[in-house]
């Protein structure tokens, strides 16, 4: 069972529980699988095949799932997919879920979104694909165990963070995180090395982390690099089909760069604004600050949520935007802005 114990990775893990023996039967099978030189069938009518909205067959999608399976069943444990945003990371990653199920090489998938709106999207628009034949939930806190025989397991980090070490550590075969160069921190990182299975990151803009400060450990650092944490430690992810290619090749609308300032975001720029309460980038509750402090823009947009600016930035793209996109970033924009 070398590729369970993380063949070629120097990996090897404590584990919190013992397998039954039909746990083990399963795994073995899986083991058969992963070794069998048969063809696996992906289904393009997810990912993959012909998109009439664009006219073009989406090549990469069928490209980054036959990748991924390979790297996969030769028990690489690590694994990174670079893919710009409108690229369909979801529907590749249903597909590929899907692949992975139906010819045993998993049982359990755990799929790790770091927001509420994400697991919903992940749910209804995403393994809703497949439920016809594959069971998803969306776990939380006090509903792990009457779905615990689900197949695919959608959780927010924040959940995750709760009820971790209750799961068996060998229970999933393989954890995927989307937007994983959000997700993943060094308190976090306990979470997943937790869990004894392979491990997939998706994102559209990895990152990579520099040795700033001599108190920060190279392990710190290797947990805020998206390479180094998905195993691309030389800065190449497993698959990439990125902003640029996904432009050239004409999956993508080319754009240009419209830069507006309103006065409330030079003043913030150039002197800082004074704030007395800020608002919680969740619950969008008001919390007052023990004393009124400036904030400058930069800090703005990292840490909270101003009202007025949202409101500011949405009325300038209603003005040099199209209509059809118009209903789009009202809906978004004051809700998700200043997120990051």
């Amino acid at each position: 069972m070398s590729r369970l114990l993380g063949k070629g990775q120097g990996e090897y893990k404590r584990v919190n529980n013992f397998m039954s023996y039909e746990e083990m039967k399963i795994k073995l099978e899986q083991e058969r699988h992963a070794k069998s030189q048969s063809e696996i069938e992906i289904d393009t009518s997810i990912a993959g095949g012909y998109d009439s909205d664009i006219d073009k067959v989406r090549y990469y999608q069928l490209d980054c799932i036959k990748t991924i399976i390979e790297k996969f069943k030769v028990g690489k444990q690590k694994m990174l997919i670079h893919m710009a945003t409108g690229l369909g990371k979801t529907r590749t990653t249903v597909a590929l879920v899907k692949a992975l199920i139906s010819h045993g090489l998993v049982k359990k998938v755990l799929f790790v979104v770091d927001r509420r709106a994400l697991a919903k999207q992940a749910l209804n628009d995403g393994f809703s694909l497949i439920s016809g034949d594959y069971k998803s939930a969306w776990i939380k806190t006090y509903n792990y165990k009457q779905n615990k025989h689900k197949d695919i397991h959608i959780v927010v980090i924040d959940t995750l963070e709760l009820i971790f070490d209750a799961i068996p550590s060998n229970y999933y075969d393989l954890i995927i995180v989307d937007e994983c160069h959000r997700s993943i921190s060094v308190s976090r990182n306990v979470i997943f090395d937790h869990f004894v299975c392979p491990r997939l990151g998706l994102t559209a803009t990895p990152k990579t982390a520099i040795k700033a400060d001599t108190e920060v450990t190279d392990e710190d650092v290797a947990i805020r690099d998206t390479y180094k944490m998905f195993g691309c430690e030389s800065g190449k992810p497993d698959y990439e089909f990125d902003l640029i290619k996904g432009i050239d090749e004409g999956f993508l609308a080319p754009y240009d760069v419209l830069e507006i300032k309103t006065y409330l975001m030079q003043e913030a720029e150039e002197e800082g604004i004074l704030l007395d309460y800020v608002l919680d980038p969740d619950t969008r509750k008001r919390i007052d600050l023990p004393k009124e402090i400036r904030l400058k823009l930069e800090q703005l947009d990292r840490k909270y949520i101003s009202e007025e600016r949202c409101h500011r930035i949405a009325e300038e793209i209603h003005k040099n935007t199209q209509r059809e996109v118009r209903r789009y970033f009202y809906l978004g924009l004051v809700k998700y802005i200043a997120y990051f």
